[in-house]
């Protein structure tokens, strides 16, 4: 975060953040007196325990969600840097943040509640000058009651969508493209498990995709075994009778 690398919530120490000098990355050193590229070394201060769970950097600040609330760190005003002399805290939203790390989707931060059953989006408001967010599952929450994300992934490209994994192994995912005022979530099966997520960007015959892989456990033949699986890609340039919507399955010319 301008040019400086950032450390937080060390064990023992879980409010704490620790920058290093600009340009130098594992340059943490100090002078006396206290100059502006110095290291920083700052703690949350509030009236509860805020463990540091993700730090996010967007154009007013850095963004880091805690167990408790979000905070913004900044150099004080728009278009300061932050430096020892001028290093400002303060509370944004009000709602925790779990383990799972956050998604930026173009200026919206998407990121699981404390609890874990509960997505939410945090983005700037100009009015309010604060950052603020819904919660964008509440339409759904018969997918989430009872319920925990474990991990998720962001496949922006060709169709905007968040895979989540449920800690029941069912898959969910969230079409997301807040310009246009449109999310919507929904649920997949399989003849099995679903484990994990990840997206990587590849180029296939019809351009580039965020082309979605899991991990998937099933059983075969009485043994549970676990599979590497990519989603098939949705182009149906030859029409529907070659659509590729199976659980599983490999294709042999």
């Amino acid at each position: 975060f301008q040019q400086r690398l950032v450390f937080a919530a060390p064990a023992g120490s879980p409010q704490t953040f620790y920058m290093s000098q600009p340009g130098g990355y594992y340059n943490f050193n100090v002078t006396n007196p206290t100059q502006a590229d110095d290291s920083i070394t700052g703690t949350i201060v509030s009236n509860q325990l805020n463990t540091i769970k993700s730090i996010v950097p967007m154009p007013s600040g850095l963004i880091m969600l805690s167990s408790r609330q979000a905070w913004q760190i900044s150099g004080g005003s728009a278009g300061s840097a932050v430096s020892p002399i001028d290093v400002t805290s303060q509370p944004q939203a009000y709602n925790g943040s779990s383990d799972v790390p956050p998604i930026v989707a173009n200026y919206d931060i998407l990121y699981v509640q404390a609890k874990g059953s509960i997505v939410r989006d945090l983005s700037y408001d100009f009015y309010k000058n604060i950052y603020t967010g819904t919660d964008i599952s509440v339409l759904s929450s018969h997918l989430f009651f009872g319920y925990s994300i474990t991990e998720w992934a962001f496949a922006e490209e060709p169709f905007k969508i968040v895979w989540a994994v449920r800690n029941d192994g069912t898959l969910l995912s969230l079409t997301f493209l807040k310009e246009q005022e449109i999310q919507g979530w929904s649920h997949s099966d399989t003849t099995g498990l679903f484990k994990s997520v990840a997206s990587v960007t590849e180029t296939v015959t019809e351009g580039a995709v965020d082309a979605v892989y899991f991990v998937v456990e099933r059983t075969v033949n009485g043994n549970t075994v676990k599979y590497i699986e990519r989603m098939a890609d949705r182009f149906l340039a030859s029409g529907v009778a070659y659509a590729w919507c199976v659980d599983a399955g490999l294709r042999y010319d």
